[in-house]
């Protein structure tokens, strides 16, 4: 092998590697602005699965989709179940100071439900609030 031909082998790996990196430096972008749709918000509400709604809530406003009016009754509905969540675990373990905390941000959070609101009976129901 000549001098030359190793030097376009190894000019080809390093072009791979190169490749490999800017394909996973892509990808990595992408994820990081992943954001959920209205759609998948309610499909999560469909089901009762309340954790994935908060979750969800959590990541679009970290990504800044947090003013987007479509959102905010979602948002709202998330924020209401993790108030209740804490409201329900502190009142159960006699902290009775955070749980009038809670006990506010649930009722601030119903106000923010809109059409969402009759969930609140949904979520008191699972997390079994009177």
């Amino acid at each position: 092998m000549s001098k030359r031909h190793k030097l376009d082998i190894v000019i080809m790996i390093l072009c791979l590697i190169l490749l490999f990196a800017l394909c996973f430096a892509i990808m990595q972008f992408r994820e990081d602005e992943y954001t959920y749709s209205e759609r998948s918000f309610y499909y999560s509400m469909c089901s009762d699965n309340y954790d994935n709604i908060a979750s969800m809530t959590r990541t679009n406003r970290a990504q800044g989709k947090k003013n987007q009016a479509a959102y905010q009754e979602y948002y709202a509905l998330a924020d209401y179940y993790e108030a209740a969540l804490y409201y329900n675990i502190y009142t159960k373990a006699g902290d009775t100071e955070r749980a009038e905390i809670r006990k506010k941000a649930m009722e601030d959070a119903v106000s923010r439900m809109g059409t969402l609101s009759p969930q609140k009976q949904r979520i008191d129901e699972i997390l079994k609030i009177e």
